[in-house]
C-alpha cells in the first residue's frame, strides 16, 4: 500500500459543512440532551448492520448546552407555544360562536395579536435572563476582593451606582426591567389582566415572606433560652376578610355598571341563580337587563311603579339597559324589584327554591372539578382512600356553601332591604351592604385548600372592575402604560422574594416558574406546601 494512502486513512475526515450547520440549527430547537435521546432511539430502530458503530461517549454523554443558545431556544418555544395556543383558542371560539366567515379581514403580521402577543412574552423571557445573568456577574465582579482595573474605575467614577449594584437584590430588581417588553402586546385588557395576576401573586408571596420572617406579626419566645420564632397569625385572620368588600363592589357594579363587570363571574353567577333573574312568559329579559331595571328603580328611590319609562334619569352607566324600559307585571303594588328578580309570590319561597334547584347543580359541578384535580395525586388515593374521599367531600361542601350562600344573599338582600327600608334610605348604597353580607359566607370556606386561590381570584376581578368603574365615572384618569409599570414592579417583588428565600413562594408551580424564568434548573424534593416547613419541601436550584 502506498505511504500517502495510509496517511490519508489515518487522518479522520472532517465533517461536512452542511452537517455542522444542521447541528447548530438543531441546537436552537432541541437541547443536547433531547438530541442525544432522539439519536439513541433512532439507532435502536435501525437495523444492526446498517447503523454505524458509535463510541460510548457519543451516545451516552450529550455535549454541554450553551447558555445563550438555551435561552434563545426557550424563548423560541414560548413564542411557538403561545402562538399555537392563540390560534387554537381563536378557532375554537369562532366555532362555538359560529362567527367564522371565509372572507376575513387581512391584517399585517406586525399588527396581528397572534404575532405580537407571543413576541412580547418571549422577549420578556429572553431579556430577563440576559439582564439577570449580566447583573449577577457584574455584582460578583464588584464584590471580588481583587477586582480588575475596569471594575475599580466604575467604583471611583460612580460609587453610588457601584454600591447599588453590590446590593443582594440588584440582579432581581434590574432584570425586572425586561417587563417593559410587555408593551409589545397590542391588547390593553390582556396586558392589564396579566399585570394584575402577577401583581396579586407577588403581593401574596411577599406577605407570606413577611409573616415567616416576623416582619408583620412580630416575634415570640421559642422553646430554648434566647430563641425567637415568628409569631403566628391570628386565628381569625385570612384572605376571607376581603370577600365582603369584594362582593359589595361586584354587586354594585353588576347593577349600575354592567359593562365594567367581569363577564366570567357574571355568567357563572347567572347560571346558578335560578329562580332569580330568569326569563318568564311575562318578562323576557336577559339577566343584566333585569339588573338594569332594578338600577332604574334605585335611582328613582324605589317607587311603587316606574314613573317614567325612559332613560332620562339614568346615568351613562345604564346606557346598556333597554330603551324604553319594559313595564314589569305586578301582582301587588309593592313588589316591583321582587317581581323583576323572581316570579314567585313570596320571596321566602324563591330563596328556598334557589337552594333546592341551584345548590345541587353547583355541588355536582364542584365535585367533578375537584375530582379531576385529584387525578395527579393518585398515589394518595391508593394509599389512603378514605382520607382522600373525606377531604374531597369536605372541600366540595365548604365551597358549595360559600358560593351558593353568597349568590343567594346577593339577590335576596334586594328583596329584604326593600321590605325593611324606605325608598329614600340608601337607595343605591344598599347594594354595597347586600354584597358585604354575601361576602361573609367566606367564613365557611376560610380553611379550605382551594379557598385562598378562589378568594384572591375574586379580589383580582373586583379590583379590575373597580379600575374600569373609576375610569368611567371620572374618579381617576387612565394613563397609558401603567399596567406595564405594574408588571415590572411585580416582577421585581417576585425576584426579591425568590432571592431572599425561595421556599416562601409556597405555590410549587409558581416557584418552579420563577426559577425557570431566571434561568435555573429547578428540581423539587417533596411538595413544599404551606405549613410543612423547609425540611419537608427542600429545593435544589442550579443556575446555569
Amino acid at each position: 500500500m502506498p505511504k500517502n494512502e495510509s496517511v490519508a486513512e489515518a487522518v479522520p475526515k472532517a465533517p461536512p459543512t452542511d452537517s455542522l450547520l444542521h447541528q447548530s440549527v438543531l441546537l436552537y430547537l432541541i437541547s443536547p440532551r433531547e438530541l442525544a435521546f432522539l439519536q439513541k432511539h433512532i439507532d435502536r430502530l435501525k437495523p444492526t448492520s446498517a447503523s454505524p458503530k458509535r463510541e460510548p461517549s457519543q451516545t451516552t454523554q450529550p455535549r454541554k448546552d450553551d447558555v445563550l443558545v438555551r435561552d434563545i431556544r426557550h424563548a423560541t418555544r414560548v413564542f411557538a407555544t403561545v402562538a399555537a395556543a392563540m390560534r387554537i383558542y381563536g378557532a375554537g371560539s369562532r366555532r362555538l360562536k359560529r362567527t367564522y366567515t371565509s372572507q376575513q379581514t387581512k391584517q399585517r403580521l406586525s399588527n396581528s395579536p397572534a404575532f405580537r402577543v407571543p413576541l412580547s412574552l418571549s422577549t420578556v423571557l429572553l431579556l430577563y435572563r440576559l439582564l439577570f445573568r449580566f447583573l449577577s456577574k457584574l455584582r460578583l465582579s464588584l464584590l471580588d476582593s481583587k477586582p480588575s482595573p475596569r471594575w475599580r474605575s466604575i467604583e471611583h467614577k460612580s460609587p453610588r451606582a457601584a454600591s447599588a449594584l453590590k446590593y443582594r437584590y440588584a440582579p432581581a430588581i434590574g432584570a425586572s426591567l425586561a417587563g417593559l417588553a410587555l408593551g409589545i402586546c397590542p391588547s390593553q385588557q390582556l396586558r392589564q389582566s396579566l399585570a394584575l395576576t402577577v401583581m396579586f401573586r407577588a403581593l401574596e408571596f411577599a406577605w407570606d415572606c413577611g409573616e415567616d420572617t416576623g416582619a408583620i406579626w412580630g416575634w415570640r419566645k421559642g422553646e430554648k433560652d434566647g430563641e425567637r420564632k415568628p409569631a403566628p397569625r391570628p386565628w381569625w385572620w385570612g384572605s376571607w376578610m376581603l370577600q365582603p368588600f369584594v362582593f359589595g363592589q361586584l354587586l354594585h357594579a353588576a347593577v349600575f355598571d354592567w359593562d365594567c363587570f367581569p363577564t366570567s363571574l357574571g355568567n357563572f353567577a347567572f347560571r346558578f341563580s335560578a329562580p332569580y333573574l330568569t326569563k318568564t312568559d311575562k318578562l323576557s329579559l336577559e339577566p343584566h337587563q333585569i339588573l338594569g331595571v332594578i338600577g332604574e328603580t334605585a335611582y328613582q328611590n324605589w317607587p311603587i311603579r316606574l314613573v317614567k319609562q325612559s332613560l332620562r334619569s339614568i346615568p351613562p352607566s345604564l346606557s346598556a339597559a333597554p330603551n324604553p324600559l319594559p313595564r314589569l307585571p305586578l301582582t301587588s303594588p309593592t313588589s316591583l324589584a321582587c317581581k323583576a328578580l323572581h316570579s314567585h309570590h313570596s320571596c321566602t319561597s324563591a330563596l328556598l327554591t334557589f337552594y333546592l334547584r341551584s345548590t345541587p347543580r353547583l355541588a355536582r359541578l364542584l365535585l367533578i372539578l375537584y375530582s379531576l384535580i385529584l387525578i395527579p395525586k393518585f398515589r394518595n388515593l391508593s394509599s389512603s382512600p378514605l382520607q382522600t374521599l373525606r377531604t374531597l367531600l369536605t372541600r366540595t361542601l365548604r365551597t358549595t356553601l360559600f358560593l351558593s350562600g353568597a349568590i343567594s344573599t346577593c339577590w335576596a338582600s334586594i328583596c329584604l332591604f326593600q321590605t325593611l327600608l324606605r325608598g329614600h334610605v340608601l337607595p343605591t348604597k344598599r347594594f354595597l351592604l347586600g354584597g358585604f353580607l354575601a361576602g361573609l359566607w367566606a367564613w365557611v370556606d376560610r380553611k379550605g385548600e382551594s379557598s385562598r386561590p378562589l378568594f384572591l381570584y375574586t379580589t383580582r376581578q373586583s379590583f379590575d372592575s373597580l379600575l374600569k368603574v373609576g375610569k368611567k365615572r371620572g374618579w381617576w384618569k387612565g394613563r397609558k402604560g401603567v399596567e406595564v409599570g405594574v408588571f415590572v414592579f411585580s416582577l421585581a417583588v417576585l425576584g426579591v422574594v425568590y432571592e431572599r428565600e425561595r421556599m416562601r413562594i409556597r405555590d410549587g408551580m409558581w416557584r418552579g416558574a420563577v426559577g425557570w424564568v431566571r434561568g435555573g434548573e429547578v428540581v423539587e424534593e417533596g411538595d413544599g406546601e404551606a405549613g410543612k416547613g423547609e425540611e419537608e419541601g427542600k429545593e435544589k436550584v442550579k443556575v446555569l
